[in-house]
């Protein structure tokens, strides 16, 4: 039994050198294709960069006045933290809506909003 095994790696092994499998990265892309994943990881990359002068809200948890959690642009937020984003202050969380202030504006976005500070819009969904 032991050697029909030995038999079989054997074979298999032949054939991934005959087919040059091995000299891949991985087993399940080609070479062009993990090439275009880099890429494309690369542009995303570059996107994310792009987008960091939003205000993304995507969720608040609200208990009360004193006591609420907040995840704005992918990071928690607690009552007790830091609360400046982008030259914005948290100013009011209310069950349903979070107040900014700046020294020369107020803006008021709701779960699923975000806010483009280089346009000046606010837009509905995460992606902008």
């Amino acid at each position: 039994m032991s050697d029909k095994i030995l038999i079989f790696f054997s074979a298999i092994l032949t054939l991934w050198v005959r087919e040059s499998l091995l000299a891949y990265p991985s087993l399940f892309f080609s070479e062009e294709e993990i090439e275009s994943i880099h890429i494309k990881s690369e542009k995303r990359s570059n996107n994310i960069c792009a987008v960091k002068e939003t205000i993304m809200l995507s969720a608040i948890v609200y208990l009360d006045k004193e006591n609420w959690t907040l995840w704005i642009n992918d990071k928690i937020i607690h009552t007790k933290n830091e609360h400046s984003i982008h030259g914005f202050q948290i100013h009011k969380v209310t069950p349903s809506e979070v107040k900014f202030l700046s020294s020369s504006k107020t803006i008021t976005l709701r779960p699923s909003q975000n806010y483009s500070v280089q346009d000046d819009k606010i837009l509905d969904g995460m992606e902008n």
